[in-house]
C-alpha cells in the first residue's frame, strides 16, 4: 500500500478563505441546555475519509474547521492511499480533532500535484451527541467528477432506552459502540454513570440499581461520545387492583388499593364485563364486555372514563394482554375456532397471527415484546407454543403427549413455568425459552397449578392441593423450599405477585361463603379480604 502526502503550508493561498461554523458534539458530559448555546467545549476526534477513485490528479486533500470561537482554524492534511498498489491514489484518509459547539463549518479542498485547487466544497450543520457523520460534497474547479469527504466519529447506543423499576430492583444495561465506518466495536471499554446516584446507580457492567423515587440518567461514553437511558423509579408502593364482582347482578369492574380503600366501580352496563387487564404504563384498562351481543374487547381510562370498542366484529373476542411496550394487544378471537389476533393499542391492523385450524389461545407477551407464547391443541393435546410477535416461527416448546398449559414468563424472559401432567398429576415445570431443560420443579403427589413468578425472578408462588385443600404456596424459582403461605380452612388459589415484589393477591373461598380477593405479604402475613362481599369477586389483575 503506497501512501502520498504533501505539506500544506506550501501553498499558503488556499487557506485564506475558510468558513465559518461546525457544531459537532462528542458527549464525554451530560447535555444540560436543549438549544446548545452554552455547552461546555468537549474535543472531539473525526475520522476523515474521501474516495478518490476516479480523481487521479488529486495530490492532497484537507479539511479545515474554523469558527468564531476558533480563533486559528483547525487544519488536517489527509494522507492518500494507493490500496490496490496501482499507481493510482483511491481513498484519502486522516484525523481531525475539533471541539463541541454551535455553527462550526467544515471546508475540503483538493489540490493537484502543482498545488492548484481542483476542487471545493463546504458544509455548516449542527451535530449533536452520537452525530457520527458529517457529509462535505467537493465540486470540480473546471472539469472533473464531484468528491465527497466523510468527517465521523464512533458513536454508541444504549439499551433499553427507558425502564421503570421501583427501589431495591435492578436493570441491565448494554452499549453497543459502532465504529466509524459503521463496524461494531467488539468488547469496546466504556464508563457508566448515573446523573442522579441517589435515585439509582450503575455498576461497571451496566447494572442499575434503584433506590429512590424519581427518574434519573444512566450514561455510559466511549472516547468522549455518550449516550443515555432514562430510569423512572416509581414510590415502591403494589399499585392498584382491578378485578370483577356480580355485586350488582352482573359482572362489572371495579378497582381497589391493595390496602381494602378507594373502591371504585370502573363499568356500569347491564351485561357482562370481565378479563381486566392494566396497560404498562398503569393509564388505561383492557378488558372483555358482553354489551354488543358478543364478547368485544374494550378499553377504558384507569378511572373507568373513555370506554371504547376496539375490536367490533361478529365474533368472540377475549383474553386481552398488553405487549410490554403497550403499543399492542393480543387476544384469542373466535369465528370458526380460536386463533390468536394482535392490534394496535386503538384497535386498528388487526391481524391473525396462529392462522392454524387447531384450538390457540392465551396468548402471553415474553417481556422484551419480540414474542408471544400461548397453547394450542392442534396437535392433539394442549401444548405451549411460541411464535415471534409477528406469527412468525410457531414452534411446539413442551412438545409431549401430556397436556401443557398454564404458563408464565420470568420476567427476563429467559424461562417459562408451566403446569404438566405428563406425571399423571398436574406438577410444575420450568423451561429455558426455546423449550429445552425441562425440569419437574414441585415433584408432589397433589395437584400444583397457577405459578406465577416474583419480579425478580428469584421465587414462584403456586396453588397446591397437598394439604387437602387449595393452598398459596412458594417456592424459589430452582424448586427449593416450597412453602404454604396461607394455611387456611378455605379454598386459595391464583397467586399474583404485586410489582414491588413485596405483597401476593389471591382468591379465596371460604368453605361456607363466596369467592373474595384478598392480599397478604410476600411471606405469608397479613391476609386481608379486600373486596369483602356477599358476592363474586374475582377475575384480577395487579398494576405496576
Amino acid at each position: 500500500m503506497k501512501r502520498f502526502t504533501t505539506n500544506l503550508s506550501e501553498y499558503p493561498v488556499a487557506l485564506l478563505s475558510i468558513a465559518v461554523g461546525i457544531g459537532l458534539i462528542g458527549a464525554c458530559e451530560r447535555i444540560t441546555d436543549p438549544a446548545g448555546e452554552h455547552e461546555p467545549e468537549t474535543p472531539v476526534e473525526l475520522t476523515v475519509q474521501a474516495n478518490l477513485a476516479t480523481n487521479t490528479s488529486v495530490r492532497q486533500l484537507s479539511v479545515a474547521v474554523a469558527a468564531a470561537d476558533i480563533p486559528v482554524p483547525i487544519i488536517a492534511n489527509l494522507l492518500l492511499v494507493d490500496s490496490d498498489a496501482d499507481d493510482v491514489f483511491d481513498r484519502a484518509e486522516g484525523t481531525i480533532i475539533v471541539p463541541s459547539g454551535r455553527e462550526r463549518t467544515f471546508t475540503a479542498r483538493a489540490f493537484d500535484l502543482e498545488g492548484f485547487v481542483t476542487h471545493e466544497g463546504t458544509t455548516t450543520t449542527q451535530v449533536r451527541p452520537n452525530h457520527k457523520t458529517v457529509r462535505i460534497p467537493l465540486f470540480p474547479k473546471e472539469v472533473g467528477v464531484p468528491i465527497e469527504v466523510i468527517a465521523s466519529s464512533f458513536s454508541v447506543s444504549i439499551d433499553p432506552a427507558t425502564a421503570e423499576l421501583d427501589p431495591g430492583f435492578t436493570q441491565q444495561f448494554t452499549a453497543t459502540v459502532t465504529g466509524p465506518g459503521g463496524e461494531v466495536v467488539e468488547n469496546p471499554e466504556v464508563t457508566w454513570g448515573s446523573g442522579n446516584p441517589a435515585v439509582a446507580t450503575v455498576d461497571a457492567s451496566g447494572l442499575a440499581t434503584a433506590h429512590v423515587q424519581g427518574t434519573t440518567e444512566i450514561v455510559v461514553s466511549y472516547k468522549g461520545i455518550a449516550a443515555e437511558a432514562r430510569i423512572t423509579v416509581g414510590d415502591g408502593e403494589a399499585g392498584k387492583i382491578a378485578f370483577v364482582s356480580l355485586r350488582d347482578g352482573n359482572y362489572e369492574i371495579y378497582v381497589v388499593s391493595p390496602d381494602g380503600g378507594g373502591l371504585i366501580r370502573l363499568t356500569n352496563n347491564g351485561l357482562n364485563d370481565q378479563d381486566p387487564v392494566w396497560s404498562p404504563d398503569g393509564t388505561k384498562i383492557a378488558f372483555g364486555s358482553y354489551r354488543d351481543s358478543n364478547q368485544e374487547i374494550y378499553v377504558m381510562s384507569a378511572d373507568g372514563s373513555g370506554q371504547v370498542n376496539l375490536t367490533n366484529n361478529g365474533g368472540v373476542d377475549g383474553q386481552p394482554v398488553w405487549s410490554p411496550d403497550g403499543t399492542k394487544i393480543a387476544f384469542r378471537n373466535y369465528r370458526s375456532d380460536n386463533e390468536i389476533y394482535v392490534m394496535n393499542a386503538d384497535g386498528s391492523g388487526q391481524v391473525n397471527l396462529t392462522n392454524d385450524p387447531g384450538d390457540d389461545s392465551y396468548p402471553t407477551w415474553s417481556p422484551d415484546g419480540t414474542k408471544i407464547a400461548f397453547r394450542s391443541r392442534r396437535d392433539g393435546n394442549y401444548e405451549i407454543y411460541a411464535m415471534n410477535a409477528d406469527g412468525t416461527g410457531q414452534t411446539n416448546l413442551t412438545n409431549n403427549a401430556a397436556d401443557d398449559l398454564d404458563f408464565t414468563w420470568s420476567p427476563d424472559g429467559t424461562r417459562i413455568v408451566f403446569v404438566s401432567r405428563r406425571d399423571g398429576n398436574a406438577e410444575i415445570y420450568v423451561m429455558n425459552a426455546d423449550g429445552s431443560g425441562q425440569v419437574n420443579l414441585t415433584n408432589n403427589p397433589g395437584i400444583d397449578v397457577n405459578p406465577h413468578w416474583s419480579m425478580d425472578g428469584t421465587k414462584v408462588a403456586f396453588t397446591s392441593d397437598r394439604d387437602g385443600n387449595d393452598e398459596i404456596y412458594v417456592m424459589n424459582a430452582d424448586g427449593s423450599s416450597q412453602t404454604n403461605l396461607t394455611n387456611d380452612a378455605g379454598d386459595d388459589q391464583e397467586p399474583f405477585w404485586s410489582s414491588d415484589g413485596t405483597k401476593i393477591a389471591f382468591y379465596r373461598t371460604p368453605r361456607f361463603g363466596t369467592m373474595e380477593v384478598y392480599v397478604m405479604n410476600a411471606d405469608g402475613s397479613g391476609q386481608m379480604n379486600l373486596t369483602n362481599n356477599a358476592a363474586v369477586d374475582n377475575d384480577f389483575n395487579w398494576s405496576r
